[in-house]
């Protein structure tokens, strides 16, 4: 899966949703003007989150806030972690 594009023409909300319903794993990569996040999927679940001031649903929450920034999918990518968020 190929996902890649700006935060100006796409809403994380469905960039988030794509991925889940896909049942994707991999790293959701959000540069955005606070900083770089990462969302770690494991099979469309949100496993874990980090970003420039925060880590698990905290950094989920804060890059919420980024509506402008560049965003990437990269497949099979692992935080290392097994289950952060949501646990």
């Amino acid at each position: 899966m190929a996902l890649q594009g700006n935060l100006s023409e796409f809403k994380l909300e469905e960039i988030i949703q794509s991925i889940s319903v896909s049942n994707k794993s991999g790293k959701l990569e959000v540069d955005g003007v606070m900083g770089m996040y990462g969302i770690y999927f494991s099979n469309g679940q949100i496993i874990h989150a980090n970003g420039p001031f925060s880590i698990g649903e905290e950094a989920i929450l804060d890059v919420f806030l980024e509506i402008n920034g560049e965003f990437s999918f990269l497949t099979n990518m692992s935080s290392g972690v097994e289950r952060w968020v949501g646990a």
